[in-house]
């Protein structure tokens, strides 16, 4: 998902991780999140 981020300055990280992209945006699928919610949930009741 592309950055919203106009100015972008190669020689400033924001992070400790050099192999982090910190301009990138993810995202990811509300179905997928609730399924592995479910499997958590299922394996606590045990």
């Amino acid at each position: 998902m592309p950055s919203p981020m106009r100015y972008r300055n190669q020689g400033l990280s924001m992070s400790a991780d050099i192999q982090a992209d910190e301009y990138s945006r993810y995202r990811v699928e509300g179905a997928a999140v609730a399924e592995m919610k479910g499997i958590i949930v299922r394996h606590q009741a045990k």
